[in-house]
């Protein structure tokens, strides 16, 4: 068998490489990260070795080049190194003359040249069956071994058959044997029928053909189709059911709505039965997640097929991609895609990669995008960087396609809907109102639920479902869908004034306005009171209307009675998480010249609307509102009388709240006091639980702080007004610390963090965190 050495990257080769020599020698051997290497590829320990080999992966250079490397090389290997054994490996092809050269070299630490190990000895070492594991585990030895190409070339592979090979070569230097290929792979073997499934560029086509050429190196037969015709596929199979064939059918629902043939549900239903019955016969699916969600809807019989567990469905889910398989499918396009050393390097500097890997927006999509000759070619290096990154931030180019040619335009306006409501997720109920509400002056179709419609085509491919306290909240499956909306919606004002005039909440307004025309359609809404008919789903409709009006700059005379109205009733229900935004909002506002102009002061003296806009104020902000109110000396005396009552109350409820707030911070010290008084000989949680239970000096010490704390807090309030500790002393007295809850937190949290550690620690193959091999796979 001829293995194709070219298609293993310099890493891949390098660990190739140990582990022919560790079979060679019987010995355990080891490769590492730049640093820890001293310029070694590979060896048998990191101090002192005795066995020092290097692996030459120069299939693209001349033999020249490669001895001009050695020779630089060895005085470092003779006079600082100096092995007992020597060995080099190279995936050139050497003639006795090229070894006999490179072994005069290094004679001191060779026994012969059989220790310079060449392509046609690998190839040599690989076709023998003892070694067939090693082979089996470097996936791409294999999979483009010459021969096994040949078997698929030479079959009767009556529909594009060109276009498998021809894409199937280009991509196989790029394959990353993935826990999600093996997961494919090992459900394959048990249902012998998949669906594979996924978000646009995740690699659901690329997997689906690595399988096919795993069981070609098995001795199946191909039987492949990209245009859904099942009924052809099933005329070219063959009637000895002792003959192994496996099918792929690539897209096979199409790749757009509302193209699938009313007899493909049956046919396809058809096929698999056929599979189910014939133990040597495999089929292969592969569909976006929103076609395959169409078909369930347009046709009862896939419906109950997949209703009723008849095929298995592998979702690709990058969420659990590890950082190691993201980094080998970067470094494999940089390497194979024959990125310039100045534009490798200025990624590789600072070790920037590892803002790829592990950025939220990772696919492999933007990889393939951004190491494109035609692109990098036209990035000057040392823009090189930011120029991934800004796609990685923007991921237009991966969602685009999805969004403008294979969606319809209910589809469309749902997720720019979901996306003007939240980043996150949305209860589906206030989803499916605000989705009501603009296509209700839109000219779609009202004879059938389009939300629903429009739901269940996009859930799991750009929609996800998340129970939340238990309601089902809808939100992006993946945050660069959030980018990309956000990037196409920012210019796009015809459809940001859509959805502002047919908002059902005022966040669509506030979070889609991004234009001057979108402004001027807002500026309009706040003069004729439509701003104020939306709901609003945190704070209040008011609240908004006075920021948004405070953002334009806008004085004007006949707005007077409904901002006044407005400022009556905008703290009724700010929300806890908005309450410091709300502080800061109240001074600007005081500080603005707005509550002279529409005459607010008056309006804010009434003791209840007093009390209600204090409210939401956090101890601090609320300080420094009281310190403005009475520097400006806006209040009179007879007025600072009626109100103090309200506002030594609210200090009062502040202080305590506040102080009780930083107490639990700080009283994380206390609680590790206790976990660390536990026997060790005793069950860690039970023994804790048993010391919260009992351990009274720890709530008196909690209680101490408090009031040390309550008494900072009275300090700097007095040059307000007089207050005492003995206010509080009552209601410290009643403060009952959830010592056993933060106990837990902090057990959970504590066991987290361990396990987390645990896997860092793990070591395998030469003692490697993942982060060390990400590092080690870049720093070549």
């Amino acid at each position: 068998m001829k293995f194709q050495l070219d298609a293993l990257n310099d890493y891949e080769f390098e660990l190739l490489s140990k582990d022919i020599l560790s079979r060679q020698l019987n010995t355990a051997l080891y490769t590492y990260s730049k640093g820890r290497d001293k310029g070694i590829d590979i060896s048998d320990s990191l101090v002192d070795p005795r066995i020092i080999g290097q692996a030459k992966h120069y299939c693209k250079s001349s033999y020249s080049a490669l001895l001009s490397s050695l020779k630089k090389e060895k005085s470092r290997v003779l006079d600082e190194l100096k092995p007992e054994r020597y060995f080099v490996f190279t995936s050139q092809s050497l003639t006795r003359e090229n070894k006999k050269e490179i072994y005069e070299l290094f004679q001191e630490c060779m026994e012969d040249t059989s220790n310079i190990i060449d392509a046609t000895v690998i190839d040599a070492f690989l076709s023998e069956e003892k070694n067939a594991d090693i082979v089996k585990k470097h996936y791409k030895l294999w999979l483009c071994a010459s021969n096994v190409l040949s078997l698929v070339n030479n079959q009767n592979i009556f529909i594009d058959c060109e276009d498998l090979l021809d894409d199937i070569e280009s991509k196989m230097k790029f394959f990353v044997r993935t826990r999600a290929y093996e997961e494919a792979l090992k459900k394959m073997e048990e249902n012998r029928t998949i669906i594979i499934i996924g978000n646009p560029g995740v690699g659901k086509t690329t997997l689906s053909k690595m399988l096919i050429f795993e069981y070609v190196s098995k001795g199946y037969s191909v039987r492949y189709s990209t245009d859904s015709k099942v009924e052809n596929v099933k005329k070219a199979l063959s009637l000895d059911p002792e003959k192994k064939e496996i099918i792929l059918l690539d897209d096979f629902l199409g790749q757009h709505y509302l193209k699938i043939r009313d007899s493909q549900p049956n046919e396809i239903k058809s096929l698999m039965s056929y599979v189910k019955r014939n133990p040597n016969k495999r089929l292969i699916l592969n569909s976006r997640i929103t076609i395959l969600n169409e078909a369930k809807q347009s046709s009862i019989v896939f419906r109950e097929l997949m209703e009723n567990h008849e095929i298995y469905m592998y979702l690709i889910n990058l969420d659990r991609m590890g950082i190691v398989e993201k980094a080998q499918i970067l470094y494999n396009h940089l390497y194979f895609n024959d990125i310039p050393t100045e534009h490798y390097e200025a990624i590789k500097r600072g070790r920037k990669y590892l803002r790829f890997v592990q950025h939220k927006n990772y696919n492999p999509r933007i990889v393939e995008y951004v190491t494109k000759p035609r692109v990098y070619r036209f990035v000057p290096a040392n823009q090189y960087f930011d120029y991934i990154m800004k796609k990685f931030n923007e991921p237009e180019d991966v969602w685009k396609d999805e969004y403008r040619n294979r969606m319809n335009e209910e589809d469309r306006v749902l997720l720019n809907t979901l996306y003007s409501l939240t980043d996150n997720t949305i209860r589906q109920e206030v989803l499916e109102q605000a989705y009501h509400g603009r296509i209700s002056a839109e000219t779609f179709p009202t004879t059938m639920n389009a939300y629903e419609e429009s739901c269940l085509r996009l859930t799991n491919s750009l929609l996800k479902n998340v129970m939340e306290r238990g309601r089902i909240g809808i939100g992006a499956i993946n945050p660069s869908v959030n980018d990309f909306l956000k990037t196409h919606l920012a210019a796009n004002a015809p459809e940001q004034i859509k959805i502002i005039k047919n908002a059902v909440y005022v966040e669509q307004i506030l979070k889609v306005s991004r234009t001057q025309e979108a402004d001027d359609v807002c500026r309009k809404m706040l003069r004729d009171g439509t701003f104020l008919a939306k709901s609003a789903l945190k704070n209040s409709v008011e609240y908004y209307y006075l920021q948004r009006l405070c953002k334009y700059g806008m004085f004007e005379e006949e707005l007077k009675p409904t901002v006044q109205r407005c400022f009556a009733h905008m703290a009724d229900n700010i929300g806890f998480i908005e309450e410091s935004n709300y502080g800061d909002w109240l001074l600007e506002l005081i500080n603005s010249g707005y509550m002279e102009y529409y005459e607010l002061y008056p309006v804010m003296k009434e003791e209840s609307i007093f009390e209600k806009i204090l409210e939401p104020l956090p101890y601090a902000k609320l300080v420094r509102v009281l310190r403005t109110l009475e520097k400006e000396k806006i209040f009179s005396d007879d007025e600072m009388k009626l109100l103090e009552p309200i506002m030594r109350e609210k200090l009062k409820q502040r202080i305590c709240k506040d102080a009780s707030a930083n107490i639990d911070n700080d009283s994380m010290d206390i609680l590790v006091d206790l976990v660390d008084e536990c026997e060790e000989d005793m069950s860690e949680y039970e023994e804790v639980l048993f010391i919260a239970s009992q351990h009274e000096t720890a709530k008196l010490r909690l209680k101490e702080e408090l009031e040390t704390e309550i008494a900072r807090h009275l300090g700097e309030v007095n040059d307000i007004m007089d207050m005492q500790l003995e206010e509080f002393q009552e209601q410290v007295e009643e403060m009952d610390f959830p010592i056993e809850e933060t106990l837990k937190m902090l057990i959970a949290q504590k066991q987290s963090y361990d396990e987390d550690m645990a896997y860092e620690q793990w070591r395998d193959d030469g003692g490697r965190s993942d982060l060390e091999t990400v590092q080690e796979i870049f720093e070549r």
